[in-house]
C-alpha cells in the first residue's frame, strides 16, 4: 500500500481533521429526564431521511439541553454537509453556549422537523472544524426516532413559561400536555376546567400579530402516566374532550405561532 493511498484514507476518517477534538475519555452522557421513543428508522430509511434534511430549504437541528427544574433548552444548529459517517453543522446560539455544552457531554440529542414528522435522535459530536464558523462534526445517527403521536408536540421555552393551574408546562399538543409537579396525581386521575396560561409567541414567518397570551380552561385533563424526576413529579396528560368555540381557537392559534416562529417575544432574535 503507497503512502499516499494511507495517507488519503486516513484523511477520511471520522474526526482526522478536526481543529478542535471534544473526544475527552472523562465526558458523560448528557442526563435527559425522558428516553427517545417512537418509530425506528434505520439503514437506507435513516440515511435518506438525512438527505432530504440537507437539501430542505432550511435544514435546521435543534440541541436538546437539560435545562434546571428538568426543562430542556434548545439550541439551533444548521447542517452544512453530510458525509458518509459524519455530519457538519454551524451553532447559531449565542456566545457559542451549545458549544460549550457539547464540549462536556459524549452523547446528545437533537430533533428536527421535516414534512408533517417530527424526529430525534442521539448522537456523538466530536469536535470543531472551523474556528470563525463555528462549524462542528458529528458522528451520522444509525437510528432515527419518528414520533408516533398524531399530532406535534411543542417543548416551551423555559423563559417564557405555561402553567396549568399551578403547575409547569413542560411540552404541549392539539390533544394533551406535559407537566412538572410536586403534587401526587395518579394514572386516570382528571382535572377538569384547570386554567392552561400560555405565554405571548412571536411567529415571524406568519402575516399575523404575535400571540397575545392567554388563559383558557381546559375541557378535562386526565393523567396517562408519571415519572419521578430530581425536581419533582412529571406527568404526561392528554385531553378527554374536544375543545369548542373560542378555545378552540386560542389552542390552534398558539399551536401555529410555535410551530411558526419558536420565539418567545423576551428572546428578542
Amino acid at each position: 500500500m503507497s503512502l499516499f493511498y494511507t495517507r488519503n484514507i486516513a484523511s477520511k476518517r471520522p474526526g482526522s481533521q478536526l481543529t478542535e477534538d471534544f473526544r475527552d475519555p472523562d465526558r458523560s452522557p448528557a442526563a435527559y429526564a425522558f428516553s427517545v421513543d417512537g418509530m425506528e428508522l434505520t439503514g437506507d430509511a435513516c440515511r435518506n431521511l438525512l438527505k432530504e434534511l440537507s437539501r430542505s430549504e432550511r435544514p435546521v437541528l435543534f440541541l436538546y439541553q437539560p435545562g434546571e427544574g428538568g426543562d430542556e433548552l434548545t439550541h439551533e444548529f444548521l447542517v452544512r454537509k453530510l458525509r458518509r459517517y459524519t455530519l457538519s453543522m454551524s451553532d447559531h446560539s449565542p456566545h457559542g453556549e451549545a458549544t460549550a455544552f457539547l464540549r462536556k457531554h459524549n452523547r446528545v440529542r437533537f430533533g428536527f422537523e421535516l414534512g408533517s414528522g417530527t424526529y430525534f435522535f442521539e448522537t456523538r459530536v466530536l469536535g470543531s472544524i472551523g474556528e470563525e464558523d463555528k462549524v462542528l462534526l458529528a458522528e451520522k445517527p444509525k437510528t432515527i426516532y419518528k414520533e408516533r403521536r398524531r399530532y406535534p408536540r411543542y417543548r416551551i421555552w423555559t423563559d417564557h413559561p405555561a402553567f396549568l393551574g399551578w403547575m409547569r408546562v413542560q411540552d404541549i399538543s392539539w390533544n394533551g400536555l406535559r407537566i412538572l409537579s410536586e403534587t401526587a396525581f395518579e394514572p386516570g386521575d382528571i382535572l377538569e376546567n384547570a386554567q392552561l396560561s400560555l405565554p405571548s409567541v412571536h411567529a415571524p414567518e406568519s402575516d399575523a400579530g404575535p400571540f397575545p397570551g392567554v388563559r383558557i380552561p381546559v375541557p378535562g385533563a386526565v393523567v396517562s402516566y408519571s415519572l419521578l424526576g430530581e425536581m419533582g413529579w412529571y406527568y404526561g396528560m392528554w385531553f378527554e374532550q374536544e375543545w369548542d368555540g373560542d378555545r378552540a381557537r386560542e389552542l390552534a392559534e398558539f399551536l401555529f405561532a410555535l410551530r411558526k416562529g419558536v420565539l418567545p417575544l423576551s428572546r428578542g432574535r
